[in-house]
């Protein structure tokens, strides 16, 4: 593993958890947030504020209004778009090393799914693989806190049913201190580079509310 000297994190998706984890990683580090919903100027508007080459940019969202929006505007908000500020940062980024973190959910053993968060964020995967190869896919778990318990978007019933899901030990768990650890490992590891594996999507253009889309990659994938 090599050390990687990080003074400027940019943060692809306003997810507190990974906020709070990289400032604990890298106290004396800079980080610049760009919104998962920004649009292009937005992006450009706040890339422009930097004025330092950016060490690590960590992508880490997802559009959860998209359940119930058209097919094409579900995949605008959390593929299309996404890669095209990507693309963005890359050209902002003035360190020809930086590294790239992208924040994937774990693979499943079927080759489809029924689940719009799950298919997203596989191809969102493939597609930043194949556009920026020396980007590193991390695949995590529901994230647990001992202390706040699971860190999952949703309301109270989804929650609940994640909750029981995990005690039952059918949704998979990392720890807070497990996934520091992760991400440490990625950024160090020169030779991590876990491609994006592409799935069959079935129904995905049925547009849905998040417990259904949750309840559906349970049951069917």
């Amino acid at each position: 593993m090599a050390h990687i000297d990080i003074k400027l994190i940019v943060i692809f998706g306003r997810s507190e958890k990974f906020i709070t984890l990289l400032k604990i990683l890298y106290p004396e580090a800079k980080i610049h947030i760009i919104p998962w919903r920004a649009n292009l100027n937005m992006a450009l508007i706040l890339l422009q504020q930097i004025k330092e080459p950016i060490d690590l940019l960590l992508i880490c969202g997802y559009d959860f209004s998209s359940y119930s929006s058209k097919f094409n505007d579900y995949l605008q908000k959390n593929v299309y778009q996404p890669l095209k500020i990507i693309e963005l940062i890359d050209k902002y980024c003035m360190n020809p090393k930086y590294e790239i973190i992208y924040i994937d959910t774990l693979n499943s053993s079927k080759k489809y799914t029924f689940s719009r968060y799950f298919y997203a964020k596989k191809y969102l995967a493939c597609r930043l693989s194949a556009l920026f190869p020396f980007s590193k896919i991390v695949q995590l778990p529901t994230i647990y806190d001992g202390q706040y318990g699971t860190k999952i978007q949703g309301g109270l019933i989804t929650k609940l049913l994640s909750n029981f899901l995990i005690s039952l030990g059918i949704v998979k768990i990392i720890t807070t201190s497990n996934l520091s650890k992760k991400i440490q490992a990625a950024i160090a590891n020169s030779d991590q580079n876990n491609k994006g594996r592409m799935i069959k999507p079935r129904l995905i253009s049925l547009p849905r509310n998040q417990f259904f889309d949750r309840i559906l990659r349970i049951l069917c994938g």
